[in-house]
Formats: C-alpha cells, structure tokens, sequence
C-alpha cells in the first residue's frame, strides 16, 4: 500500500483552545494543574484582602484595586483555556495559517510556508485523538495536529489505523465522550 494522506491545520482560536485542553490532559497536566491552582488561590487571596480593606473602611482605592487584581486572576484561573489560546495564537502570529502534513510512508512531512520537517515514526511518543483532530507527540516533546475535516486521502479510521501500525502506539482519546459504531 503505498497511500500518503494530506491534510492542513489553521491554527486558530478554536484549534489552539482544543490544544491547550489536551495538553492540560496530557503531557503537562501537573504543570498547567499548579498554575491554574496559583492564579486562583492569588486571585482568591486579592479578592479577600480587597473585602477585608472594604469591611474595615479604609482605603477605597486600594479596595478596588485589590478586588481587580483578583477577579481577573480569578477569571484567568476558571477561564485558562480559553485565555491560553487567545494568548497563544497571538504570540504565534499569523504565519501559523495552512500548517500542511503530508502522512507518508516511513514519516510524517510538516511545510509551512517555505520551511519543512520530518517526522518518522519511530519518533512518535504517544498518539492522542479527538473530536477534530488527531495529535501526534514526538519523542522531544513536539507534537503535530492533524485536522481530520481536512484529510485527503482517506478516511479517520484509516488513518488512525496506519498511525497505529506505523508508530506501534495505540491511539489515547481525548475528547469528549466517545460515540460508539452506531452513532449514539
């Protein structure tokens, strides 16, 4: 069988939101877990030395001021996702736009723009699927998104099949909750 699939991911909000989340599932769990827990309890400790200057009648501004400081640590702590994919793919610029992987053979080929990289199999740490996109996270940490609404070539199942052969990993599901073969 000598089939390539292609496929081209748009790093935008919606794809580096899911992003965030997976690796918020994943590979750094422990990492995002302690800084969503620091912005809440820094944002809980703000809100609660704004209302204690409040309760006591002193300063207004500072009681305001601390209250601030601590809704929007608060806010960024519930809203983390969210808040990371918008600062994400802002860092990232719009050179990030039509990521195309060509899913070949022995490796996986990444063009973007003029610049390329390749990624063989034997590389490949662990395989992580979800509703729209499948990712493959290499050995150094790197990881690729591959838009299933994109694929040419194939279909999903038959691609995860052939990730799965090729790198030797079983696929993780990352999603939300999984519809069985019937749709339901």
């Amino acid at each position: 069988m000598n089939q390539t699939w292609k496929t081209v991911t748009d790093y935008d909000f919606e794809h580096m939101e899911e992003l965030q989340r997976v690796a918020g599932k994943t590979f750094a769990r422990r990492q995002i877990r302690a800084r969503r827990l620091a912005f809440f309890v820094g944002g809980a400790g703000f809100m609660a030395s704004g209302l204690s200057l409040a309760l006591r009648r002193d300063s207004v501004v500072l009681c305001l001021i601390c209250c601030a400081i601590g809704g929007v640590m608060l806010a960024w702590s519930l809203f983390f996702y969210f808040v990371t994919a918008w600062t994400t793919g802002r860092a990232m610029g719009p050179r990030w736009k039509d990521n195309e992987y060509r899913i070949q053979q022995q490796e996986i080929l990444a063009i973007q723009g003029k610049d390329s990289s390749r990624y063989p199999y034997d590389d490949c740490h662990s395989l992580l699927e979800t509703e729209k996109n499948f990712y493959v996270i290499m050995n150094t940490g790197q990881g690729l998104m591959l838009d299933k609404a994109n694929l040419r070539g194939g279909t999903p199942e038959e691609l995860r099949a052939f990730l799965e052969e090729r790198t030797g990993k079983t696929t993780q599901w990352m999603g939300k909750k999984r519809k069985d073969k019937t749709g339901k």
